[in-house]
């Protein structure tokens, strides 16, 4: 993906302006909006909608010929609605989905890197001594049965 011309300048300039900003959405059935979010500390809207400020580090997906990609989020639980769509998704059987992409705060509709769109793996949280969360993502491509649709004794010869 080729970059735009002041984010280029901006990452081969000894010094820069240019602020790289990253932005994830979850999306899943059981939301009534998706979660967007912006690590900043002030809101960003984008043609998508207003991504949300919150504080969060995204562990980058590392390339391996034995495993799917996965990205890692560790944010602070800071906002009780972080806390309410995790609840929200615990349990379910359909998995939500991250949209993962890089924009500069002067262009924040032109995608910069991205878009990277994984599925949602496991949580947990550090307890209250950290006061964070971390989740998994995961493209789920090696993860995931196949054939999709499997007949098994297991589920009494209906097809899942």
């Amino acid at each position: 993906m080729a970059l735009s011309q002041p984010a280029l300048q901006g990452i081969l300039s000894s010094a820069t302006s240019v602020l790289y900003l990253e932005c994830i959405m979850v999306t899943h059935s059981s939301l009534a909006t998706p979660l967007m979010l912006v690590n900043d500390n002030v809101d960003l809207v984008r043609t998508e909608g207003t991504f949300i400020a919150f504080p969060f580090t995204v562990r980058p997906p590392v390339q391996s010929s034995d495993q799917a990609a996965t990205i890692e989020i560790k944010a602070d639980m800071v906002d009780q609605r972080l806390i309410t769509v995790i609840r929200t998704l615990g349990g379910k059987r359909e998995r939500a989905q991250i949209t993962y992409e890089v924009v500069t705060k002067g262009t924040p509709n032109v995608v910069e890197w991205g878009p990277l769109e994984f599925t949602f793996e496991s949580c947990s949280s550090n307890g209250y001594t950290e006061m964070t969360i971390v989740a998994s993502f995961s493209l789920g491509l090696l993860n995931d049965a196949f054939p999709s649709r499997l007949f098994a004794p297991n589920n009494k010869g209906a097809i899942v």
